[in-house]
């Protein structure tokens, strides 16, 4: 049986979607992005988040 890890990054998306009511699609289009395979790659922890998604993120919702 396959051990899942959540990933903290992940978790923090999640609580960005659940804030501002947005779904995976939405938060793409908001950070500029045209899909959301990177934000869905946050998912994973071997891949995680790279520092421009971060950047992104953190410009568009600084709290």
């Amino acid at each position: 049986m396959k051990k899942i890890i959540q990933s903290p990054t992940w978790d923090r998306i999640v609580t960005i979607l659940k804030n501002e009511t947005l779904c995976v699609n939405e938060l793409a289009r908001r950070i500029g992005l045209e899909r959301p395979h990177m934000i869905e790659a946050a998912k994973d922890p071997a891949t995680g988040i790279c520092p421009e998604l971060a950047a992104r993120i953190h410009y568009a919702f600084p709290a």
